[in-house]
């Protein structure tokens, strides 16, 4: 009698689908919910495309670089704690900051410094608050925020060699944000010339 108990209680358990991680669609959440997690990512410059309530391939990138970035492991699936710290966050955000300071950011610029914050293990807030490392200015003077990220200001030597450091410029185009890659060590917005294209070269 114990054991068909234990049998029938084991079969209900494997049954039920586990509480702690979504899967990939995100299923275990409502739609509503999935679709603020999207404007969310989106608002804080990961981009997870149209805020449709199903987590594609693109929302799945888009929540591995967030969790990356904030200094977690990039599964691309969102538990239920990690979707309620996002979505407290975002409306604590929104109510407080207009749309156009926070919405701006490319999502090409999320994504360098997700990578940066990958390799050097350092989340993607300190990175942003170490002196040097982000740097904003109109490179091809198109009346758009360029960004210039500088290795050398990250005290990471994952990002540096002997006497050169990896350098990432995000330029405005005509078909959006270009990333360039250069090696250098203490630049500055001077020290790149960028076109209408966003292709940037080192000036002259």
């Amino acid at each position: 009698m114990f054991r068909l108990i234990f049998i029938v209680l084991a079969l209900f358990v494997a049954s039920v689908p586990p509480l702690a991680f979504a899967d990939n669609s995100g299923n275990m959440f409502s739609r509503e919910i999935r679709r603020e997690a999207q404007e969310a990512l989106n608002f804080y410059g990961f981009d997870a495309g149209t805020p449709d309530g199903i987590f594609g391939p693109g929302t799945q990138r888009a929540i591995a670089a967030y969790q990356s970035s904030n200094g977690g492991q990039p599964t691309g699936e969102f538990s239920r704690a990690g979707i309620g710290n996002l979505l407290q966050a975002y409306r604590s955000d929104r109510a407080s900051k207009p749309a156009s300071q926070s919405s701006g950011t490319p999502p090409q610029l999320a994504s360098v410094i997700a990578n940066y914050s990958d390799m050097c293990g350092i989340p993607a807030r300190t990175l942003m608050d170490m002196p040097g490392f982000l740097q904003k200015a109109d490179l091809n003077q198109d009346g758009k925020p360029d960004y210039l990220i500088d290795g050398s200001g990250a005290s990471c030597s994952m990002l540096c060699g002997a006497a050169k450091c990896q350098v990432s410029v995000i330029a405005s185009g005509l078909g959006g944000y270009r990333v360039n890659e250069f090696l250098g060590y203490s630049v500055t917005p001077s020290t790149f010339d960028c076109d209408s294209t966003g292709a940037c070269t080192f000036a002259r």
